[in-house]
């Protein structure tokens, strides 16, 4: 492929999302449903959730967490990879320490998607939408009263 088939396939891609996005009224729902039941809550159970949870930095902070993480700002949506053998439950996935949503369980090996509607801080607000004014510089998960870093990267 050459260089202008692969930035023309990104716009063609990108305006099909827009496109998409604009009918279907992506800022109200996720333009895709969850596969996850259990993150397919109204945005206000999300908010509330996130209002009884605190940053947790006096948590011990571990290094080793096989996992990685990427933000898709164009699809508005977080995902975490658990790659480890174990079984990850009761996760916290703080983001920039602001920033949370509880995830019931992260099973090994495989990819959770977190809408940014489903990502408040203490406060109420949603993980800001835009990347041209905010970009997510960390993205910590809380297990087992442990708090660990994931590389995290932007996937579009």
């Amino acid at each position: 492929m050459t260089k202008h088939e692969g930035v023309l396939r990104r716009l063609v891609s990108g305006s099909l999302i827009a496109t998409t996005c604009l009918v279907a009224g992506c800022h109200q729902t996720a333009l895709i449903p969850n596969p996850d039941p259990t993150l397919r809550k109204s945005r206000s159970s999300f908010r509330a959730d996130a209002a009884g949870r605190t940053y947790p930095a006096d948590a011990r902070k571990a290094k080793g967490l096989v996992a990685r993480a990427q933000i898709g700002y164009h699809l508005k949506w977080v995902e975490v990879a658990n790659l480890s053998e174990e079984d990850w439950t009761n996760v916290e996935v703080w983001i920039d320490g602001q920033y949370v949503a509880f995830v019931p369980s992260i099973p090994a090996r495989t990819l959770k998607r977190i809408e940014f509607q489903s990502i408040y801080d203490k406060d109420g607000k949603m993980l800001p939408t835009e990347s041209q004014t905010y970009a997510v510089s960390k993205l910590e998960v809380l297990i087992d009263g442990t708090l660990y870093d994931v590389t995290v990267r932007p996937a579009d």
